[in-house]
């Protein structure tokens, strides 16, 4: 949803890193579902990646990304979430899950 795995490849002070096994260098949440992603609270956000680089993009930058990927999948599981995100106040989510239930549409026939 970010691309920072691509960041980490490219890196290169990356290149020198030694690979380790060390839990604290760990995944602490590794793939979460979309529908999980998309129905968290700010709150939540700020607890499930305190520590990490996601809150730089914000709580409604990450739901944009989040209704972006939906999209993207095109999968009829995502119509709810997706339409449940085109209800937010907030313009550049509501319009990102919008999109998305396009593309599901579009998917569908429609």
């Amino acid at each position: 949803m970010f691309g920072c795995d691509i960041c980490q490849d490219v890196c290169p002070w990356n290149r020198r890193a030694p690979v380790t096994t060390e839990r604290a260098f760990g995944a602490r949440h590794f793939a979460p579902s979309l529908e999980r992603l998309a129905a968290i609270s700010e709150g939540e956000f700020r607890e499930m990646f305190r520590g990490t680089a996601i809150p730089r993009a914000r709580y409604n930058g990450f739901l944009r990304n989040v209704a972006i990927a939906m999209g993207n999948a095109r999968q009829e599981r995502f119509r709810a979430p997706l339409a449940k995100l085109a209800a937010s106040g907030e313009a550049i989510v509501a319009e990102s899950a919008r999109w998305g239930l396009r593309r599901l549409d579009e998917a569908a026939g429609g």
